[in-house]
């Protein structure tokens, strides 16, 4: 009996599964290769599959991407390509900080070009305009204080208490009203 880590059958029984019904054991033999049932690369081996190092510098990855990042399988969870490379490769991200690219470049998981920045402080190192003129105000459209910060999902919002507070009770006025017209007729 001859087998390979290539041919995980001898010659003999290779002929006899391709002449019989038995093809579809056979091709899932041979698929495997040698490798036992339920194998998977490490994940740093299926990581750097994924990365094209370029001679700039950038390592742009060639995995599926999602708003421009790179998206991950580590084996466990389906993460942020940049996110992994900087944990496994520099060391934990805190949780108040992001990671900032700073080559611009969305696709690059190269921790060099990389850095640990705050949610404001990467809005204001943004493209978008808009993104950082919210991130600079400090006072809301009526001249009040940004002093309200509450919590949607993982960010955190600022709003104005003062003008919240007003936009209540006008709101309560209206249905007082609408209640008191309802009960009359």
């Amino acid at each position: 009996m001859m087998t390979s880590t290539l041919w995980p059958v001898d010659p003999v029984t290779y002929f006899a599964l391709t002449l019989c019904s038995g093809y579809a054991i056979l091709s899932r033999m041979l698929s495997m290769k040698g490798r036992p049932r339920g194998f998977r690369y490490p994940p740093e081996d299926r990581f750097f599959r994924l990365v094209d190092f370029r001679p700039g510098g950038c390592w742009l990855w060639k995995g599926y991407l999602h708003l421009g990042y790179g998206r991950f399988n580590d084996g466990q969870r389906i993460v942020r390509a940049h996110r992994w490379a900087y944990e496994n490769l520099v060391g934990q991200i805190p949780d108040a900080m992001q990671v900032d690219h700073l080559c611009r470049c969305r696709a690059c998981v190269n921790p060099d070009h990389m850095e640990l920045v705050t949610q404001k402080e990467n809005i204001m190192r943004g493209i978008s305009p808009a993104s950082r003129q919210y991130a600079t105000r400090t006072h809301c459209l009526h001249g009040h204080l940004l002093d309200g910060v509450y919590h949607r999902g993982n960010q955190r919002v600022r709003y104005c208490k003062t003008c919240n507070r007003e936009n209540a009770r006008r709101q309560r006025r209206r249905l007082r009203e609408l209640r008191e017209t309802v009960s009359v007729e």
